[in-house]
């Protein structure tokens, strides 16, 4: 099986993905890397210089080449016409349980709206946003000191766990158990999103605290109320880099 693979070299979270189908391209005959479309030849250069494997720069090429396609962050929403190219089809990680969050910064809004699990989901990519089969999906608790940065992590963590259990009967053409979806769902896009917090929540200490949290991502805005026109930006009590601070500096690394 020829396996194409859609990267995005500009956030670096799918780089142990990346590295993990790598490694078993080398190690086993049951598929070889047909391709790999990146937004960061650069980067991919700086961290998989040892790996042979030839980079393509139209994505329709990669489609046309590849009997899988895995998408590791991809940029753009693919047509149907480009996903019908692929025999065995377009796989997709997608950092919310059973889908039930689609779009964008499904971290935030998970903590927004109170959210008891968090996790991610491996799927089959339709023409629409987030959608096709459900592969396999797997949860955790969010705590009650988790930021958006944490349960993303985390989240990026199962959907690795759910490569690795999955990808040797996707490969091989095994008959999939489809997953359940979520019944009731919801999509956010980027404008959906604003980091400023409403100061009349200060008065529920737990709803603006959720607020707080929500909007806690390194290198991102700071989440911050407005008093007289002026911004007050606003940091957890016990976040630096995070509660899985170490993990990502090691991965950054």
């Amino acid at each position: 099986m020829k396996c194409g693979i859609l990267f995005n070299g500009k956030q670096n979270f799918f780089k142990p993905y990346l590295t993990w189908i790598l490694e078993r391209s080398e190690t086993t005959r049951d598929f070889k890397i047909s391709g790999i479309h990146t937004n960061n030849r650069g980067f991919f250069s700086d961290n998989f210089s040892d790996y042979r494997v030839d980079l393509v720069d139209n994505v329709d090429s990669l489609l046309d080449d590849s009997d899988l396609v895995l998408s590791l962050g991809y940029w753009k929403i693919l047509k149907k016409n480009q996903i019908e190219k692929v025999p065995a089809g377009v796989i997709n990680f997608h950092h919310s349980y059973m889908l039930k969050y689609k779009g964008r910064h499904c971290a935030t809004w998970a903590i927004k709206n109170g959210e008891i699990y968090h996790g991610s989901t491996i799927h089959f990519v339709d023409e629409k946003v987030d959608e096709g089969k459900i592969i396999d999906t797997d949860k955790f608790i969010i705590e009650r000191y988790h930021t958006a940065e944490d349960i993303f992590l985390m989240a990026n963590d199962i959907g690795l766990r759910l490569l690795k259990k999955n990808f040797k009967k996707i490969i091989n053409k095994e008959k999939l158990e489809y997953k359940n979806k979520e019944k009731n769902f919801f999509t956010y896009r980027e404008k959906d999103m604003s980091h400023e917090v409403n100061k009349n929540l200060i008065v529920d200490k737990e709803r603006f605290l959720r607020e707080v949290r929500s909007l806690t991502f390194s290198n991102k805005p700071a989440p911050y109320i407005l008093i007289e026109g002026q911004r007050i930006y606003l940091k957890h009590e016990n976040y630096d880099s995070g509660i899985l601070g170490e993990i990502n500096d090691e991965r950054k690394g």
